[in-house]
């Protein structure tokens, strides 16, 4: 009958699209692990000759960083801890080169499971290594970052803030663009305009 099978072929529609979501958050995933690799990479690269012991150290961390996205990348979303592990790791490399300069607090607020909430696979990294980057490590000073998690009804809002130079008054880098422009399109495929 003709019912069953309009309703047969949008549920392949569905299936098709399903499959091809997934397909381009795999391939926007693939694309950031790379930028991440060779950003840490660079960090620990500027320290060997002066302190030794720290990039070494760094080494263990980036290792420890490398088993957390190898892990989640296996999936297109893992839980906010996770994630606030990833992020964890990777301001631990960065203090780790900056010292003092960098000083940093993860927080995720009451009524929030960040265990049990799950968010796409490096959706927070990215920003926070922007915020490094760009607003605090371009100061003297250095500053600080906060990362903050809370429930607002049924959506999660996540905040990534520094007391760095402000948005578009860094030095130019070399950056591209790339790994915020994937945080931003997968959210989108995701979630829609909620994302």
């Amino acid at each position: 009958d003709l019912y069953r099978g309009k309703r047969d072929a949008d549920k392949a529609i569905q299936n098709l699209e399903s499959v091809n979501l997934k397909a381009q958050v795999a391939a926007l995933t693939a694309q950031m692990n790379p930028h991440l690799l060779f950003n840490s990479l660079n960090s620990i690269a500027s320290m060997i000759h002066e302190n030794p012991e720290s990039a070494e150290a760094m080494t263990v961390e980036l290792s420890n960083l490398y088993r957390r996205v190898l892990a989640a990348v296996k999936n297109d979303k893992h839980s906010l801890a996770a994630e606030m592990g990833l992020c964890k790791s990777y301001l631990e490399i960065e203090k780790a080169r900056f010292g003092e300069r960098l000083k940093y607090e993860i927080e995720v607020g009451d009524g929030v499971d960040a265990t049990a909430t799950e968010i796409p696979v490096l959706c927070v990294q990215p920003f926070v290594e922007n915020a490094v980057k760009h607003g605090l490590l371009s100061q003297v000073a250095g500053g600080k970052l906060s990362i903050k998690a809370r429930g607002e009804g049924p959506s999660l809002i996540i905040t990534v803030e520094d007391d760095g130079v402000g948005y578009g008054k860094a030095p130019k880098s070399k950056g591209t663009g790339t790994a915020i422009e994937n945080c931003r399109e997968r959210l989108r495929m995701m979630f829609g305009d909620q994302g």
